[in-house]
């Protein structure tokens, strides 16, 4: 087995649940990964939940202040809807980590 078919099946998974909720992945789909400017989020499924990989810029540019740091989190969140939601938040609408949907977190940190 591909070490990447587990975040394939992930993927087509939350396209097809995404889309019967109204919301267009597939712009942000690359195989087995999302994607939106500079943030990334992908996922793989095992007993029964979904496990995570987020990473990208978080805070926000204003004035002459640089964009913020880069963050990093591994995680398990529950079912596919709660999958679609953390996807939705951190790509399309773009929240910042504190704002993002309830998730047990296994490793986290910024560069």
């Amino acid at each position: 087995m591909d070490q990447l078919e587990p975040c394939q099946v992930a993927a087509r998974e939350l396209l097809a649940v995404a889309e019967l909720r109204g919301i267009d992945l597939r712009p942000l789909w690359l195989d087995w990964v999302f994607r939106s400017e500079d943030r990334t989020i992908y996922f793989w499924q095992e007993e029964g939940k979904y496990h995570y990989t987020l990473e990208g810029e978080i805070g926000q540019a204003t004035g002459t202040t640089a964009y913020g740091s880069f963050w990093g989190e591994s995680g398990v969140i529950g079912g596919i809807d709660d999958a679609v939601q953390l996807l939705s938040a951190w790509l399309l609408d773009r929240k910042e980590v504190g704002e993002l949907p309830m998730r047990d977190t296994i490793s986290h940190g910024t560069n």
